[in-house]
């Protein structure tokens, strides 16, 4: 829904309606850190409107790295997977 070009943030991502029997996943890419090196990502996940899970102040080292957060099931579990990686 929203795409953050300039670091002040947030972003905000809506998927309307799930399919059933489908996981979903939920990233961070960062993109690029124009010299500025790392920065800290929180990231909260809403199921019908109410806030099921957060992941706060996650360091992200710098350009393309990427965080993968969690996973989401089309009934609404969601599994905290917190690994971050180099984007290749």
């Amino acid at each position: 829904d929203i795409d953050d070009t300039d670091g002040g943030g947030p972003e905000n991502i809506t998927l309307g309606q799930c399919e059933d029997n489908r996981l979903y996943r939920v990233g961070v890419h960062y993109f690029n850190d124009h010299g500025y090196g790392p920065a800290f990502a929180t990231v909260s996940m809403f199921v019908d409107g109410v806030l099921r899970a957060q992941v706060a102040n996650k360091r992200m080292p710098g350009t393309d790295s990427f965080w993968d957060v969690a996973s989401i099931s089309s009934n609404g579990a969601i599994s905290i997977i917190d690994d971050t990686t180099p984007w290749w």
